[in-house]
């Protein structure tokens, strides 16, 4: 009743207020002090993150020491001194080699076994100097034949090891399998921890066989079962935050490793925090308890007002440009809300000009993909058109090819037509079917004989028909040579004994010159077709906004066979195409690419050389390299050659806006184009996205 009349006689802004500072100061202590809480399982949750990200850095550094050892051993296997002395079975000569490199590879174990599981040599140092390993283990894996790299626990006392083995190998045959180790110990753990916070400790079952701590190796330890969140561990009276890693090993056995992070810091990071919350706390509820007592008097008047200033806020926050606040004092606020006017005034004159701006700047984009559309047709027609005379060659070659052919087709129908009604009288059955043998073995075989040969066979089958007192004898040679026919079997010589043999030779001629001339005109036609059907492709122009699916191979070979003419004068093409899957892109702009590539790397092989195009595919994407062996380009100028306008050709030869193009459609397509290049090689690699439509 006395606390209750005592609250009566307070003034009216106590009782207002008093209310109000309670909660808040209870809410502000709760805070803080949940605050606090959240400040210690944070910094619980930080160690046992960073203790995981330690156990995962132990086990990358663990996997990049196994693939660096498996790439030794497969050096050593590949040595040519190493091969030839086990291909000699010389004991003292490997030894001799094995010793410098298992030193200058600081190799643990290096050990060589023949095909039959015995051992030639076997070389220990350090802490494997008495490492045994179990035989059955070591025979299996040597029988498999295969490269095999992971962990290998001994038989007896010595630390588990990292072993990698792999088959050394002639030209003929397998001639043995190679050994090579380097022990998990301390050092090993030491060198692994390098100068990060985490402490290693290697250990089988409860025994401890390595460590980058002073700890007794005959005790048992307890530690968390592996593959668990991180948890508390007590070592030697420290608290340590663990996490175990399992590793399988070659016998089927596992090795453990406990990565611990000392959690020292953290319990004294959290002693300060508490220290620091409780201070923060009373300083801050006695600040704002001052704060709110002596801002009661204002708060009435200026909330109304300050109302009316968040509501125009609000307004203009939503888009209302044209809100205004009228100004009925010259105090603070008078002020506020004169600045407030003026601040609208100028974001709406400011977001009338950003649209103009925004307008002008749309206009400008398309002029200027307009302008690139025109620049990249106007690339492509000005290659087409150095390449004219090269294409038109490309063409009339096998146009003359089929010309040559008919006239001979003709000519030989005509002899044939005139012959054929002669072919029952002059030959009997079995002379017709020895006859038409002949035809068939000179269709087969015309297409392996090359051109160098073929006077050293004329001369073969005249020598051969002269031993058989066969007349005109030469005539008849060289009608076979021409035929194709490798040899003069015994199957036909009665023919060309008869008086109607030189006219039967004449016969198969004819028939066999009008079918092979007619795979003439064919295989022409076809070139034709193929030249013409790139031809078709690479002048096809179609700039639109909207992607398409692209076979990247097939722009590739469309430019290759566009450039064919110049590509086979003295330039050796290598196709050197891995999968690769299709992409979303812009076929036709992603052939000029090709066509400045090509282009380029012609020019820059005058004398010759070899024009290498590979295809890669990549874990998002696809790679394209084209390679070439010509001058290459100059260091000084390689970090310029995307610029626009920038060239090392002479004047009226380039634009200087090739590279630039082609960097701007690789952009477009959200790839990367680089270049590598020296003396006698340039290198140009464009990793493309597979992208989406």
């Amino acid at each position: 009743m006395r606390i209750y009349n005592n609250y009566e006689r307070l003034p009216v802004s106590i009782k207002l207020l008093s209310p109000i500072l309670i909660v808040f100061l209870t809410l502000w202590t709760a805070g803080t002090l949940a605050f606090g809480y959240y400040a210690k399982n944070s910094l619980e949750r930080t160690m046992r993150q960073e203790t995981k990200d330690l156990a995962i850095l132990f086990q990358q550094d663990l996997q990049q020491k196994q693939r660096l050892l498996s790439l030794k051993t497969r050096w050593i296997s590949q040595e040519n001194s190493v091969i030839q002395a086990v291909a000699a079975d010389d004991r003292t000569l490997l030894l001799r080699t094995m010793l410098p490199i298992q030193s200058s590879l600081e190799l643990d174990l290096i050990r060589i076994v023949d095909t039959n599981n015995q051992s030639l040599i076997s070389s220990h140092q350090r802490s494997l100097d008495k490492v045994k390993f179990e035989d059955a283990t070591i025979a299996s894996i040597s029988q498999t034949g295969i490269e095999v790299s992971d962990i290998l626990l001994a038989e007896n006392s010595a630390p588990p090891t990292l072993a990698s083995f792999i088959s050394i190998k002639s030209s003929e045959k397998i001639l043995g399998t190679l050994i090579t180790a380097v022990a998990i110990d301390d050092a090993l753990l030491r060198q692994i921890r390098g100068l990060t916070s985490m402490i290693l400790i290697a250990y089988r079952g409860d025994q401890v066989t390595a460590s980058t701590l002073s700890l007794d190796s005959s005790q048992l330890w307890k530690f968390p079962p592996p593959n668990t969140p991180p948890s508390r561990i007590e070592i030697a009276g420290k608290t340590y935050m663990s996490k175990v890693v399992e590793l399988p090993s070659l016998d089927r056995e596992t090795l453990k490793i406990a990565v611990l992070k000392s959690a020292e810091e953290t319990e004294k990071a959290q002693q300060q925090l508490w220290l620091i919350v409780g201070c923060f706390g009373l300083l801050g509820g006695l600040l704002f308890a001052g704060v709110i007592i002596a801002g009661f008097h204002v708060t009435h008047r200026l909330s109304h007002r300050i109302h009316n200033l968040t509501q125009a806020t609000k307004q203009l926050a939503h888009g209302n440009l044209t809100t205004l606040i009228p100004v009925d004092t010259e105090d603070e606020i008078g002020e506020l809300a004169e600045e407030f006017n003026k601040m609208a005034k100028q974001l709406d004159a400011r977001d009338r000009q950003l649209n103009q701006q925004m307008q002008q700047l749309s206009n400008t984009l398309k002029e200027l993909n307009h302008t690139q559309d025109k620049l990249i047709q106007q690339e492509k027609m000005a290659a087409l058109g150095q390449l004219i005379a090269g294409i038109a060659h490309e063409i009339n070659n096998p146009l003359g090819a089929i010309q040559a052919s008919a006239n001979n087709t003709d000519k030989a129908l005509k002899e044939f037509l005139h012959q054929l009604p002669h072919l029952h009288q002059n030959l009997s059955g079995e002379e017709e079917n020895n006859l038409f043998e002949l035809i068939d073995q000179a269709l087969s075989s015309k297409s392996s004989i090359a051109s160098q040969e073929t006077r050293a066979l004329k001369r073969r089958i005249a020598a051969k028909l002269r031993e058989h007192d066969i007349t005109n004898s030469r005539y008849i040679a060289d009608l076979l040579a021409d035929m194709g026919v490798p040899e003069t079997p015994e199957l036909w010589l009665p023919i060309l004994k008869t008086e109607q043999g030189e006219w039967a030779i004449e016969f198969a001629y004819n028939l066999a010159s009008s079918c092979l001339n007619n795979q003439i005109i064919l295989r022409a036609v076809e070139r034709c077709s193929k030249t013409i059907f790139a031809l078709k492709s690479y002048a096809r122009f179609q700039p639109s906004g909207k992607k398409q699916l692209v076979q990247v191979v097939n722009g590739l070979e469309t430019v290759l066979e566009i450039y064919h003419n110049q590509l086979k004068r003295n330039i050796n093409l290598v196709r050197d195409y891995g999968y690769i899957p299709e992409i979303w892109g812009y076929d036709d702009e992603l052939i000029q690419v090709w066509t400045n590539l090509v282009h380029n790397a012609i020019q820059a092989m005058e004398s010759g050389g070899t024009l290498t195009i590979a295809t890669r595919k990549q874990e998002n994407g696809i790679q394209v390299s084209i390679q070439d062996t010509g001058t290459g380009i100059p260091a000084e100028v390689q970090s310029k050659i995307f610029d626009a306008f920038f060239t090392t050709k002479s004047a009226g030869e380039g634009s200087g806006l090739g590279l630039h193009i082609c960097q701007k459609i690789i952009n477009k397509h959200q790839g990367k184009i680089t270049v590598d290049s020296k003396p006698g090689y340039t290198l140009f690699c464009i990793e493309l996205p597979t992208g989406s439509p």
